[in-house]
């Protein structure tokens, strides 16, 4: 090979490095410009300990919803409580898959964000089933109607202006 084929090599190197050190910065600026985006306006944010009022029953509903979602596509076995709001730790790990969720929903179709959200679920439901609430089989939250209700109640009251 001669000395002019490796320079033009070297320069053809140099130029990939310089396009994949740009994407790479773009990437890293879109990962921050959506860490740091406010939620939609129709959603609520998930820092919870700030909500009061009607934003919290919204997003407890809203929860809700998400999960009996959840349930229906998914349609975990043997592990599910249908009081699964009387379970801090089982709220905050399905508010954060609920987030998650609908991050990736918006996403053009790139395939690895919706590889990571199931593998979150799974690990999600193999915790749930090595450790979680009294196994029950009860009908979603929605179904259960005057219990949940009472409790997004009880909630919302407790967490007043």
């Amino acid at each position: 090979m001669t000395d002019q084929a490796l320079n033009d090599l070297q320069a053809q190197l140099d130029e990939h490095r310089a396009a994949i050190t740009a994407i790479a910065t773009e990437v890293r600026r879109l990962q921050e410009q959506v860490r740091t985006a406010p939620p939609p306006a129709d959603q609520p944010t998930w820092s919870w300990q700030e909500l009061t009022g009607e934003a919290r029953r919204a997003a407890w509903l809203q929860l809700a919803e998400w999960v009996d979602w959840l349930i229906a596509t998914y349609r975990p076995e043997g592990w599910w409580s249908g009081e699964w709001y009387r379970h801090p730790g089982i709220v905050e790990e399905l508010k954060g898959l609920r987030g998650f969720h609908l991050t990736i929903a918006g996403l053009p179709a790139l395939g690895s964000e919706y590889v990571e959200w199931h593998e979150a679920l799974s690990q999600f439901l193999r915790r749930r089933a090595e450790g979680g609430p009294p196994r029950q089989r009860q009908p979603p939250a929605q179904d259960q109607g005057s219990d949940f209700g009472r409790f997004v109640e009880e909630d919302v009251a407790a967490h007043s202006a």
